[in-house]
């Protein structure tokens, strides 16, 4: 089977996953990538992350902060579960380590 990284961010992000070899689109049109910004309203994203976090395809989903800051709670509900959630900076936007999940549970 298939294994996958998927991803759900801005353009840059998202072109520089699909450039590094990591990008997939079936032959029904469903894809491992979702582009958002700033301004995607939060059913959009949320969208987004229950379609690729459905897929039993996919074993790591990278989400821009912004974007996962919209659907903190959704993301709160999959700890634990599959596919692994990494948040990352957008290209336009600062680290920001005090929302970071992951480095909370380090700490």
């Amino acid at each position: 089977m298939t294994q996958l990284i998927a991803v759900i961010g801005d353009e840059l992000t998202v072109n520089g996953i699909l450039l590094a070899g990591a990008g997939m689109k079936d032959a029904e049109g469903k894809s491992n990538f979702a582009v958002v910004d700033a301004e995607t309203p939060r059913p959009e994203i949320l969208a987004h992350f229950k379609a690729l976090t459905a897929r039993t395809d996919v074993q790591v989903l990278f989400i821009n902060q912004f974007a996962a800051s919209k659907i903190r709670e959704e993301i709160i509900k999959m700890k634990g579960e599959r596919p692994v959630i990494m948040e990352i900076p957008a290209s336009n936007e600062k680290y920001d380590q005090e929302n970071d999940p992951v480095l909370k549970n380090l700490q």
